[in-house]
């Protein structure tokens, strides 16, 4: 069988399985909130969405304690046996796609179409052919691998050592169950993939579920808003004139069209890559929605209510540190301002949610601060980026500061496109609106202009800016929301306005090219720069070919050294299931200290940089821990050689790849 088809295959099994572990659970919550009494789940497609985002809200904390404190099969076993609560009901009472438009479906289709492109590989011809993708997934698969092999405390996937990952896991956690139950049928990327595709469902249903409490929805218009928001989630920004731009000014051309400043990725590509910060935002959302939500209950569904919602705020830690971060501010103003109108019940469950939020944390905590090792402080004052302005760490520049603070409006009004337009055609006020003010509403415009801040003037300073680059993402939501409201009263999705039709065209056009830029944008095609994955497709399948060995035949604890010399876009995350010594120069990423990178790097470079003596290289990988060097025709020792003295002494080997022991031992 080719990779291919093992790869297709598995996502497709994954699409099919985790509705069954992942969806019905959720309907298992929604009956037992209604059992409580009070709630309404209602019927149909709206009930399925109400499960949608119980199951990816308030179970990923649920997950994560379980199999923190009984293991992996203990917390599958618990989703069994909640998907087995909600499917007699299920199919007995109703039936949950009723009346779902057909334009859903269609767009459903099409989500599954990009999840695919995006996440499976193509063999031919002796070569492998991977996505961009591969550059976040290889974190994404080993998590998963690390999960479903030895549960929790995370282990450190990218460096070997005793300490925990001080990082965030809780995505990671369904498909780490799926992995374990079906084993190979399922690889850890295939149940990355299938749990992110139907995670990316649970998006329109909470942009449904905020417009409803806040009263946006026009009267017997929820279906018609329910698919202008699906619609939404398929429009990018209006960046591919500032793409083209940048080609023309320096002949290069963009993987990614969001990247021609600091990035405002929409849903479409947010979802592909980043489906736990996505998810995070979900359930702040959705246990913003439980607080606010109106019902004649007693004090027992009161209680279960605000645990509810204090769960998914608990999950959107455990699913993203830097959404959780914004988070915090948005709800405090959110609270104070409900207090200052005398709304102090909404204010006294948001603060009892928090306590249990913080409650259900507390074990990841506890790896956070015993995990990350001399990083500093994790956020640092900026202003943000536009195009090739910017200003570096640690070297203040007042007058670039007043210029990138000048531009700011203008970034994001290009960033933005047609969500800029729209957010601004609600706030100023038209036919279709509902005018009252609410808890929902008010919290809709604080998320806005507090995430705008949050991104505008602070950066994180790990790796990345996820921080600048996730916290738009509340912006992002509220615009998408008062989009779909204006959209949603119209006779046609289409705005009469010609403008905006161009921004929706611009907007479809941003998304077909990122689709494009995962596959096809290659440097072999055109001229690039930053990260370029899969420049030895032949390598790259032999790397696959030895990783998939070293699962069936070596030891799940065995350290693999490959190259550390490639910045994140390496193999052994995607197909294997042992970890490496040190996986590149950003090892960092789950807490190890810069230090003890920089030197387990410089000890380790050299083996992979230029010929040594096949004892030399032995003692020098030994002394860092590391069982077997995976060496690659594309490393510089390889080529220097022609035919390395070490090739036949490996315990595994294929046309580009040498599994090498540092002991003389194959199991």
């Amino acid at each position: 069988m080719t990779f291919f088809l093992q790869d297709i295959g598995g996502f497709l099994l994954g699409t099919l399985m985790t509705p069954l572990l992942g969806v019905l659970p959720g309907f298992a919550l929604l009956a037992l909130l209604e059992r409580a009494g009070g709630w309404r789940g209602g019927q149909g497609w709206e009930r399925t969405g109400w499960a949608l985002l119980l199951a990816f809200s308030a179970l990923p904390a649920i997950d994560a304690l379980a199999i923190r404190f009984l293991g992996v099969p203990a917390a599958l076993a618990l989703r069994i046996v909640l998907a087995l609560v909600a499917l007699h009901p299920l199919i007995g009472a109703f039936r949950p796609f009723d009346h779902i438009p057909r334009p859903i479906l269609a767009f459903a289709g099409l989500w599954w179409l990009a999840v695919a492109i995006a996440y499976v590989d193509v063999d031919w011809r002796g070569s492998l052919y991977q996505s961009l993708l591969v550059v976040d997934l290889v974190k994404h698969a080993a998590v998963v691998e690390s999960i479903a092999d030895h549960g929790l405390p995370l282990r450190d996937s990218f460096f070997a050592r005793a300490q925990p990952a001080g990082y965030y896991y809780y995505f990671y956690c369904l498909p780490a169950e799926i992995r374990w139950m079906v084993g190979g049928l399922i690889g850890a990327r295939m149940a990355f993939a299938s749990t992110l595709f139907w995670t990316g469902f649970a998006l329109p249903a909470i942009l449904w579920r905020v417009g409803a409490e806040a009263g946006l929805i026009a009267e017997g218009r929820e279906r018609r808003f329910l698919l202008a928001a699906t619609f939404l989630c398929f429009i990018a920004g209006a960046d591919v004139p500032l793409a083209l731009i940048e080609h023309a000014l320096n002949g290069y051309t963009l993987s990614q069209v969001e990247l021609w400043s600091e990035e405002v990725r929409f849903a479409l590509t947010s979802m592909l890559w980043v489906p736990h910060h996505m998810s995070a935002l979900i359930a702040c959302w959705t246990g913003a929605v439980l607080i606010c939500r109106r019902e004649e209950e007693g004090p027992r569904a009161t209680i279960l209510r605000i645990v509810t919602a204090g769960l998914c705020f608990g999950s959107a830690f455990g699913l993203s540190l830097w959404i959780a971060l914004t988070a915090v501010p948005i709800l405090a103003v959110w609270s104070l301002t409900r207090l200052w109108r005398g709304e102090r019940t909404l204010a006294a469950w948001l603060v009892l949610a928090g306590v249990v939020a913080v409650l259900v944390c507390l074990p990841q905590i506890s790896d956070i601060l015993q995990g990350r090792s001399d990083q500093g402080f994790p956020v640092g004052l900026t202003v943000r980026r536009f195009a090739f302005w910017w200003i570096a760490p640690g070297q203040p520049n007042v007058t670039l500061a007043l210029i990138l603070l000048l531009l700011l409006p203008v970034g994001y009004a290009i960033q933005f496109g047609a969500f800029a337009v729209g957010g601004l055609l609600f706030l100023r006020g038209h036919p279709g609106e509902i005018r009252q003010a609410n808890a929902m509403r008010s919290l809709l415009l604080i998320a806005a202009v507090v995430s705008l801040i949050v991104a505008s003037f602070f950066q994180s300073t790990i790796i990345n800016n996820d921080l600048g680059w996730r916290s738009i993402w509340f912006a992002q939501f509220a615009a998408i929301v008062w989009t779909a409201s204006v959209v949603h009263t119209l006779p046609s999705l289409f705005m009469p306005r010609a403008g905006f039709r161009i921004l929706l065209m611009i907007g479809i056009a941003g998304n077909l090219w990122d689709m494009a830029g995962l596959r096809i944008i290659r440097p072999s095609l055109f001229r690039m720069h930053g990260l370029t994955p899969n420049t030895h497709p032949a390598t790259d399948l032999g790397e696959r070919e030895a990783y998939d060995w070293a699962t069936r035949h070596l030891d799940g604890n065995a350290v693999i050294q490959h190259n550390p010399g490639h910045r994140r876009a390496f193999n052994f995350g995607l197909y294997g299931r042992n970890r490496p010594a040190i996986a590149d120069k950003d090892a960092n990423l789950f807490g190890a200290s810069r230090q003890q990178v920089a030197q387990r790097l410089h000890a380790l470079q050299p083996i992979f940089d230029m010929p040594m003596p096949l004892a030399d290289m032995q003692a020098r990988a030994q002394a860092q821990g590391v069982d077997f060097l995976l060496m690659a025709d594309s490393d510089p020792s390889w080529r220097r050689q022609g035919s390395p003295s070490f090739l036949g002494h490996c315990a595994y080997r294929n046309m580009h790849v040498c599994l090498l022991p540092t002991k003389g031992t194959t199991s």
